[in-house]
């Protein structure tokens, strides 16, 4: 190619004949002609387009365990996690279930994953649960923005999914049984990812932290104007470029 410069238009969606499996975050597309170039070549991102498509709670989120009867064999973090994989395996076959009972006694519930608002609505799903309002029930100051938690004493152990806990400001992993009250104010938007990655195949590795790996451009993301089921379109006044590795290529590959 003998021109200076030109740009590409790449889209998850319009190579699925030759790569069905395409999807927004990974995909390949098939260009309508090979591409040869000479001499020395870099390449950078003007524009970037993508789906705000994260829930604030979302299906791998959304577990409250607890124990009534505390034996400490059945609390520890490798036992925890294996409980809630099979609870979740559970909820996956069937997703009608909203409960899972482990034969040891521990109880897994989950709430509907969805857009909410803040974390009072949060809270008051989990408050309104069947089962959960009879054991428990969190509060949620306005002014300070704090949660905390009232509980019969016949709850032993308490605890919900990493990205839950740490919305609500309970460290993961803990038992909240002993720690109703977190120190820190709750956030709905504290589990999105602030930054998005992008990688492709025909650049040449980058320093990136203790790794080399094809990193074209780190984007960031901000929630104060995140809006789930809409899209984002970014535009970059200044472009950054890297060396292309490839020099002649028919499929372009986001990794």
């Amino acid at each position: 190619m003998n021109q200076d410069e030109f740009y590409l238009t790449l889209l998850s969606n319009s190579s699925m004949n030759y790569f069905p499996d395409n999807k927004t975050t990974k995909f390949s597309t098939q260009l309508p002609k090979r591409i040869r170039l000479t001499g020395q070549w870099v390449v950078g991102i003007a524009e970037i387009q993508y789906p705000c498509s994260i829930l604030s709670v979302s299906d791998t989120d959304n577990l409250i365990y607890y124990r009534v009867q505390y034996h400490d064999e059945y609390c520890k973090e490798d036992y925890i996690e294996k409980m809630l994989k099979n609870a979740g395996n559970c909820f996956k076959e069937n997703e009608t279930c909203m409960v899972y009972n482990d034969k040891r006694a521990w109880y897994v519930f989950r709430i509907s994953a969805g857009d909410y608002e803040n974390i009072l609505s949060i809270i008051q799903v989990i408050n309104q649960h069947e089962v959960i309002k009879k054991l428990l029930n969190f509060e949620y100051n306005k002014t300070t923005k704090r949660v905390s938690l009232n509980m019969k004493d016949e709850v032993a152990f308490l605890g919900l999914s990493q990205r839950l806990c740490i919305q609500l400001r309970y460290e993961p992993r803990i038992n909240m049984a002993k720690y109703p009250r977190p120190l820190h104010p709750a956030n709905i938007w504290i589990g999105l990812p602030s930054q998005m990655f992008v990688y492709v195949d025909i650049v040449e590795p980058q320093f990136v932290g203790d790794v080399l790996s094809q990193l074209l451009r780190i984007i960031n993301i901000t929630s104060d104007t995140y809006n789930y089921s809409s899209h984002k379109c970014v535009i970059f006044s200044h472009t950054h470029y890297v060396p292309v590795m490839r020099k002649e290529f028919e499929i372009w590959k986001w990794i």
